[in-house]
């Protein structure tokens, strides 16, 4: 991409990410993905979780956490703003699922390792790229899920290709503060990096002893939400760019930050 370009994508990023406006000049070819675990659904908060997300012209949504049991508000309004969308979870009241919703044609398939109880895998394909929207399970239970992520990024090798969602995992030594308890699995986070040469899109762009936590415990902060893309996904978008947005979480809208990730 021309030095001009690039300036210009750069510029238009940092004004949407510190004060919500897209840049006329990129709205052609300026996309935005933002994925924010919900936290049970959404309850009461739902009506905040819209405006928030509306306000931040998303072009793509991925929502962990959705239940079909609070569902009726938020999947007509993202109807009403155009969006396709695609549900899925194992159906009970109180089961936590993924919300996909795209401003393009959107074909997706629940992905999710069986049998578990727990967490649900979507692959969503589009014309010029594929998202797997994760939503992992706790503790060993990460097991099955990382394995399919790890097939994922196989079958899709040879086209740009995103994972983004709340892995509920990350770097024992760098994405937990000192003393917290440690991540399970946190070997085969490691994994998508190092064996299946998966970019950490916000570890890239911040560096390698960055720290921000997108959940917090009452005592600790941990970084879980995650954007990964293999180098098919990086030649074709070589500006892409990821960050966090606190403000849903310290408005008690959820409990989680967003993933923003913006390329084009």
């Amino acid at each position: 991409m021309r030095d001009s370009l690039k300036g210009a994508y750069i510029f238009a990023n940092e004004v949407r990410w510190q004060a919500n406006i897209i840049h006329p000049c990129v709205l052609a070819w300026l996309m935005r993905l933002i994925s924010m675990n919900i936290r049970h659904g959404g309850g009461k908060r739902v009506s905040s979780i819209l405006a928030w997300l509306e306000n931040q012209k998303p072009d793509f949504i991925v929502l962990p956490e959705w239940r079909s049991s609070n569902d009726t508000e938020l999947s007509s309004s993202l109807e009403n703003q155009g969006f396709k969308l695609a549900k899925f979870s194992r159906g009970g009241n109180k089961d936590n699922g993924v919300l996909f919703a795209a401003k393009e044609k959107l074909e997706a398939k629940r992905v999710t390792p069986l049998p578990t109880e727990r967490g649900e895998l979507v692959l969503a394909r589009f014309a010029d790229f594929a998202v797997c929207a994760a939503y992992f399970p706790q503790n060993e239970h990460k097991i099955p899920f990382f394995k399919k992520l790890f097939e994922s990024s196989i079958e899709n090798k040879d086209i740009p290709f995103l994972i983004v969602g709340d892995i509920n995992t990350g770097n024992n030594s760098i994405d937990l503060p000192k003393g917290a308890t440690k991540f399970a699995c946190a070997d085969m986070f490691d994994a998508l990096s190092n064996e299946y040469k998966m970019t950490d899109l916000w570890r890239c762009e911040h560096g390698d002893n960055a720290r921000e936590w997108t959940w917090h415990s009452v005592k600790n902060g941990f970084r879980i939400d995650h954007a990964f893309c293999n180098q098919a996904f990086l030649g074709r978008f070589p500006q892409v760019r990821c960050c966090y947005n606190e403000e849903p979480r310290k408005k008690n809208m959820t409990d989680h930050s967003a993933v923003v990730v913006d390329f084009g």
